[in-house]
Formats: structure tokens, C-alpha cells, sequence
């Protein structure tokens, strides 16, 4: 009878494949490893579930698809990039706030949006930065899976409006550049390199798909 390895997960219970294991990081473990460093950050690339669809009360929702991308505004009052979209993250704290760089993701993705975060499927890689204050900051992306509200699989948003005003979802690239929504350069860059991973390995298993009939 075979033995199964447990499915690594986060301390609040989030579930994540074992090659980010080594992701499994504090923010002291990962300043030593890194000594360049001196601030840690992480964004969350949120995309909606076919079944999925967004409604609120007191934001901006445009209808979601598979391809779909969960976006947030700062708020005009942030000191920080007022008025300027981006994708769900922040700053990585030191325990015992978060355990992990993990734990990291699924904290500022609830603090955020108010949506709970199942699974971490994927880092999409790292970007390194200066701050204007002149911190060196890295901050790892990663693609994640959230609850949804049954029994019509709705993802219900929830943003803080000291820290965000509005949040939409962004079907693929074109209707990112159509939008003219004000993006940092490298949040750009970020979101745009996302969509052209997924549309890739979206036509690559058609492709697939077309040479198995």
C-alpha cells in the first residue's frame, strides 16, 4: 500500500503545490537569504472561475470569464500611487503576522478584497525595485484559487475604501489597453505577462485537444 505526501498549505490553511515549498519562507529567513534586500513584498493574480460573477453594491464590477482578472483601485486619498489600479498584495510582515511569505499572499489577499484564498497554484516569478525612499524591494507574484459563495459560485468583493475605492474584473490584454486604466509600468508589465502565460497554455492544449481527435 503506497504512502501519500500531505499537500503542503499555509498556517490558515491555504494549499499550495510542493514547488513553492521553498517559497515557505519568513520575511528574517528571506532578508538572510537575499542580504541585498530590505523589504519583501507580494501581489495576487486573481482570475475568476468560468461559473464565476462579480456584483456589489458599493464598487465598480464589469462581468467575469475564465480569463478574467481581478483588479483593485487605490484609493485617491493613498499617499502612494493615488487613483492607480493593480492587483491584490502588499507588503510581506515578519512573523507572527505572517508565518510565511506564503501566508503573506493569502493575508493581503483577505485584507483587500475580503476573499479567502483556497490555494496558491503558481509564483509567475519575481521583480526587483528601488522604493523612493530608497529600499530595495523584491516582490514575488503569484496566481491564486478563492472561495466562492454558493450555491451560484459568486465571488463576492469586498474592498476597504481607505485603501481602495473601486475594483473591476479585466478580460485578457486587449481589454486591459481598451480600459485606460492608469498602471504603474511594472504592475503593467506584470498583468500583461500573466495573460500571455494563460493564453498560451490555453492554445496549447487546444492544440492538444485538436491532434487527440
Amino acid at each position: 500500500m503506497g504512502t501519500h505526501e500531505a499537500t503542503p498549505h499555509t498556517l490558515s490553511g491555504a494549499t499550495y503545490p510542493p514547488s513553492l515549498q521553498e517559497l515557505a519562507l519568513s520575511l528574517p529567513e528571506l532578508l538572510q537569504l537575499y542580504p541585498h534586500l530590505t523589504s519583501v513584498a507580494v501581489g495576487a493574480f486573481v482570475f475568476s472561475t468560468p461559473s464565476s460573477s462579480s456584483s456589489s453594491s458599493s464598487s465598480s464590477s464589469s462581468s467575469s470569464s475564465s480569463s478574467s482578472l481581478l483588479l483593485i483601485r487605490r484609493a485617491l486619498t493613498e499617499p502612494a500611487f493615488p487613483g492607480r489600479w493593480e492587483v491584490p498584495g502588499g507588503g510581506v510582515e515578519a512573523p507572527p503576522q505572517d508565518p510565511t511569505l506564503l501566508d503573506a499572499v493569502v493575508r493581503e489577499v483577505k485584507e483587500e478584497t475580503g476573499l479567502t484564498v483556497t490555494n496558491i497554484s503558481r509564483c509567475y516569478g519575481w521583480v526587483e525595485f528601488q522604493g523612493r525612499d530608497g529600499r530595495v524591494w523584491r516582490k514575488w507574484n503569484f496566481e491564486v484559487e478563492v472561495e466562492v459563495a454558493e450555491p451560484r459560485s459568486v465571488v463576492v468583493v469586498v474592498v476597504d475604501p481607505l485603501e481602495h475605492d473601486a475594483w473591476r474584473w479585466v478580460d485578457g490584454e486587449g481589454a486591459l489597453e481598451a480600459a485606460g486604466l492608469e498602471i504603474t509600468v511594472g504592475q503593467r508589465e506584470a498583468i500583461l505577462e500573466a495573460f500571455r502565460i494563460r493564453r498560451e497554455e490555453g492554445e496549447a492544449g487546444h492544440a492538444e485537444a485538436i491532434s487527440a481527435v
